[in-house]
């Protein structure tokens, strides 16, 4: 088995327009940190099974793994620029990485596509679902157009999605299929009836309590049935959203196939 980098989640910092996400996330303090901790403890967007110093530590290594993936991108220069154009067509079971945020507690986000024109993913905050016939506000997973999602998540010129894609279409689909019906509707329909929490936590097994690239993971996982084709759920608690593309295993590792900038 090959050497699995195991690389913990971070925080994204609310960014100034036009400033460089790199240059603006290293005047990120520990007391910063700390702060952010403890007001993510209140609001249970993060476990108490995960200490102020395991968050610190968490943050740093997960910045190693964005810019390295940061420059990957930059110097490949594979760029489709600020639209959701046509010559390139979405698979099931793609996954999207990108160094844009929706929740302070995350270095990045991930999501996976799920359907035709349909990306699912966690984004850490509260949103307006329908629960039980009832319009609710809830901290949740969330499914929406691909070019909603490409247009929320691509908004500053610094901004960048990676689109990946696995070597097995057969798996693909049956992560997607998994990821949807586990997370957004059991009935793989446009209705959604499961409402996991919000929550950064220790463990990949549940499914009560998710965060973006939890939800990437699992689906591989579990999607992919008695094939070693992931990492054991055991060689990490956590998994932050740069990491996703070395926790496949040797033959299976994924190509990056596109990338919106």
């Amino acid at each position: 088995m090959k050497k699995i980098i195991v690389v913990i989640f971070g925080m994204l910092l609310l960014i100034p327009s036009g400033m460089n996400v790199k240059a603006a996330e290293e005047q990120v303090t520990d007391a910063k940190l700390k702060s952010d901790y403890q007001e993510m403890l209140k609001d249970g967007t993060i476990d108490n099974n995960i200490t102020s110093k395991q968050y610190i530590d968490f943050y740093r290594e997960s910045e190693k793994m964005r810019d390295k993936m940061e420059k990957e991108v930059v110097d490949e220069g594979d760029f489709t620029v600020r639209a959701y154009k046509a010559g390139f067509n979405f698979q099931k079971g793609d996954f999207l990485v990108t160094n844009a945020t929706s929740f302070k507690g995350i270095t990045g986000h991930a999501a996976i596509i799920t359907g035709a024109n349909s990306v699912l993913d966690a984004p850490g905050y509260a949103h307006p679902v329908t629960k039980n016939g009832k319009k609710v506000s809830l901290n949740t997973t969330r499914q929406q157009s691909i070019s909603s999602f490409l247009k929320m998540y691509n908004k500053k010129s610094y901004h960048w999605i990676a689109v990946w894609r696995a070597k097995r279409k057969d798996v693909s689909l049956k992560a997607a299929k998994w990821a949807d019906t586990h997370y957004y509707s059991s009935k793989g329909t446009a209705k959604q009836d499961k409402f996991p929490k919000y929550s950064l936590s220790y463990g990949l097994t549940s499914t009560n309590k998710v965060y973006c690239s939890k939800l990437v993971y699992q689906a591989y996982y579990y999607g992919s049935g008695s094939l070693n084709y992931v990492a054991p759920k055991a060689f990490a608690q956590l998994v932050d959203p740069y990491t996703l593309p070395h926790i496949f295993m040797g033959k299976y590792e994924p190509n990056k196939v596109k990338t919106y900038k």
